[in-house]
């Protein structure tokens, strides 16, 4: 962790947003500087709304972090804890997109705090209020940017593990997860070598787990016929030898339509027609990443 911690490099602004209007708004983690752009962007009511709204996400993270976020919930029942209440006392479980309005009215800033529902593939009106810790994270809590790029942190972290013993076999497709008394006990590769475990972590698909990995009996198709898929999103990569002027590490770019977009893309299963688009420039905090 350690070694990671000391590649890390903290940039500001988090990120950039604009809007169709031509406005645009430098998203700052530090409280103070970013409720005076907010004042300079649509004013003091606004800006002593962020306040409070900043107020309200540390007391939604500190609820979320221990009993939920850095919990393995095995049973429903271990969600009932006092956290639980302090959720429902901080209004947690109202629409994510109305509890930010409850702080700020200009529509343009409660995309700022909303947008992070898509992370998710929950739309901002669909979402509860607690996914509003994702932009505690991203606007509070602040980001940060590995020296060297993205890859460098699994790097890092199976470097640290395997100094602690930890035997990495990359390149072994599996082709069952065996289960007894309802847990996993081991896995079956392609090479036909069987390994006992304690407990598998699957980062597939839900479905496609569900319906290659494991064993028919156990997956109802009733089931997997419940299942969809949430939604994805396009990605370019593009390398260019002229700098945009005036770059940021992360730009947002909203569009004009908002709520008519959502609807496209997760209830009708259709391309938004007005698309809002996300543009990361990595060199702009680490110039060595050019290609």
């Amino acid at each position: 962790v350690g070694e990671i911690e000391e590649s890390l490099k903290w940039g500001e602004p988090a990120y950039r947003a604009r809007f169709a209007d031509g406005s645009s708004l430098d998203v700052h983690s530090d409280v103070e500087a970013m409720a005076e752009a907010i004042a300079g962007f649509s004013g003091g009511a606004d800006a002593a709304g962020y306040l409070r709204l900043v107020e309200f996400l540390r007391a939604l993270y500190a609820a979320e972090r221990r009993t939920f976020i850095d919990a393995n919930l095995d049973s429903p029942l271990q969600l009932l804890t006092p956290d639980l209440a302090r959720l429902v006392g901080l209004g947690a479980f109202r629409r994510l997109d109305g509890k930010i309005a409850s702080f700020l009215s200009d529509e343009r800033l409660r995309r700022v705090f909303t947008f992070q529902a898509l992370y998710a593939g929950v739309s901002p009106q669909q979402a509860l209020a607690i996914y509003a810790v994702i932009a505690y994270l991203d606007t509070v809590g602040g980001v940060s940017f590995p020296r060297g790029g993205m890859h460098e942190v699994p790097r890092a972290m199976a470097g640290a593990a395997a100094k602690h013993g930890v035997e990495f076999r990359y390149g072994q497709a599996v082709e069952q997860i065996e289960v007894a008394h309802g847990r996993a006990a081991a896995v079956r590769t392609r090479s036909g070598e069987r390994i006992a475990v304690d407990a598998v972590i699957v980062n597939a698909d839900a479905p496609t787990a569900l319906r290659t990995l494991l064993p028919a009996e156990l997956v109802p198709r009733r089931r997997l016929a419940r299942l969809r898929y949430s939604p994805s999103c396009v990605v370019l990569h593009a390398g260019s030898s002229a700098a945009p002027p005036d770059p940021a590490h992360h730009t947002i770019d909203f569009g004009a339509a908002w709520r008519r977009t959502f609807a496209e893309l997760i209830e009708r299963g259709e391309l938004m027609s007005d698309p809002s688009l996300l543009i990361s420039s990595p060199t702009v905090s680490d110039p060595a990443l050019a290609p």
